[in-house]
């Protein structure tokens, strides 16, 4: 499946999950904004960028950063400021994440933890389950 197709079947079944659980889901017109979609919360809107997990070494792996190129250049930004929560599908846990850009460290890769981590030390880890769309 090649990469926009595969964003837009993500993008689907995000939707498909939050509408399920009765969220207020809001799609601006047209696909050159830094979101995906609004919630409609209590708290205001809340701006959601979906994106793609990949399950690798017991890590869901996802980008929090948007690649665009022309003839010229190759443009490589953050998300910081422009939304305030990734949606994360992964195809190989069925399941939906949703994530606080606020909780992401760093400017390249997202990662969420399905099975526990071995040895001790190290970063804290974030756990899928802490953020699984219930």
């Amino acid at each position: 499946m090649n990469p926009k197709a595969k964003g837009e079947k993500t993008e689907a079944i995000v939707i498909a999950e939050l509408v399920r659980r009765d969220y207020k889901v809001l799609l601006p017109f047209g696909d050159n904004q830094r979101y995906d979609l609004l919630l409609d919360t209590e708290q205001g809107f809340k701006r959601v960028q979906c994106k793609t997990g990949q399950l690798r070494k017991g890590v869901i792996v996802f980008s929090v950063r948007s690649v665009q190129s022309n003839t010229k250049k190759t443009y490589v930004k953050n998300y910081r400021g422009q939304i305030e929560l990734f949606a994360v599908y992964c195809y190989e846990t069925n399941s939906v994440y949703l994530i606080p850009i606020d909780k992401l460290v760093g400017n390249t890769t997202g990662k969420l933890r399905v099975e526990p981590k071995v040895g001790i030390g190290g970063k804290k880890s974030m756990y899928a389950e802490d953020y699984r769309l219930l």
